[in-house]
């Protein structure tokens, strides 16, 4: 997976793009170990510890995956939408 990866980091220059635009497994690691776990999205039967327990090949693709819509300057409804669900505090 390293190669490939390596390979695609380099064709960003290359087509014109610097590499702000070039999210990084390291990144999308990060983000991901905020995760609180057993959170999860009904919507698409999704949870926060498949994320936590995934490999570095899921992280991989989720950056190559988001370098793309940041080159591209595309991004599905799906990812843009979300779900909030109010918790009222006691005592108000």
């Amino acid at each position: 997976m390293q190669p490939f990866v390596q390979e695609n980091r380099n064709l960003v220059p290359d087509l014109g793009y610097n590499e702000d635009y070039v999210v990084t497994t390291y990144e999308v690691r990060r983000a991901v170990s905020k995760l609180k776990a057993g959170k999860s999205e009904s919507r698409y039967e999704l949870s926060s510890d498949q994320f936590l327990y995934a490999g570095d090949d899921l992280f991989c693709h989720i950056a190559l995956l988001l370098s793309a819509m940041i080159v591209h300057k595309y991004s599905p409804e799906q990812l843009t939408t979300s779900t909030v669900i109010p918790i009222p505090k006691g005592g108000i």
